[in-house]
């Protein structure tokens, strides 16, 4: 399940969500070796990739994804719904068979907790 702005985008082939640590300015290694610094945020970032897709679904996805920022709703890694606002990194995909229903094969983008 992907849900954008109240519209439900094609099932994602994957859907790989990472944590990253947002540290303070001040964060880094002192002379002995020892880490210091403080954690100011952890902020979602969402990997997603859809198989081959006809036109009309390449076409939900780019319209979702042109947004600047959007409301996202997903099934998290503890299998539960999730929903966050996010903004959307570099959408990239290849065109499979640009002669029968414009298939697109390998369209994946990531999306990043504002």
């Amino acid at each position: 399940m992907l849900i954008v702005d109240n519209v439900t985008l094609p099932e994602p082939q994957s859907l790989t969500p990472e944590h990253n640590k947002i540290w303070s300015a001040n964060t880094g290694r002192l002379d002995s070796g020892y880490f210091v610094g403080d954690l100011i945020a952890v902020k979602r970032k969402l990997n997603i990739t859809w198989g081959p897709c006809t036109k009309e679904d390449a076409q939900k996805i780019l319209a979702a994804t042109r947004k600047q920022f959007v409301q996202i709703k997903y099934i998290n890694e503890e299998n539960e719904e999730d929903q966050g606002e996010f903004y959307w990194g570099d959408l990239s995909g290849d065109f499979y068979n640009l002669t029968v229903n414009h298939i697109m094969s390998g369209f994946s983008c990531n999306a990043i907790e504002r």
